[in-house]
């Protein structure tokens, strides 16, 4: 597949596609928590708090990009906890851990 067809899919989406393949309800939700912080990082906004925590925990998230974010960070956390001598276990960074 060549970009051209990446850029037609982009800007003239196949609504049924679109449906079957839960892009706007199941894939991605602007209005999970996960995906307002990390748009307000993208965009250089302060994001700190105590709510952090909360607004990154995967049960609060619906759409599956915004459990792998919660993920992800859950898993950077994990790694950085060991390598600052906080937690003596050793994290599993395999990718479906």
């Amino acid at each position: 597949m060549n970009v051209e067809t990446y850029v037609k899919v982009f800007a003239h989406p196949d609504p049924a596609k679109m449906r079957a393949y839960g892009v706007e309800d199941a894939f991605y939700l602007e209005s999970d928590p996960a995906i307002r912080l990390a748009r307000r990082a993208q965009a250089g906004k302060h994001i700190g708090g105590s709510a952090i925590l909360a607004d990154l925990a995967e049960a609060k998230n619906t759409s599956a990009y915004a459990k792998a974010v919660c993920r992800g960070l859950e898993r950077l956390r994990d790694a950085s906890r060991f390598w600052c001598g906080a937690s003596a276990v050793t994290p599993d960074l395999r990718q479906g851990a």
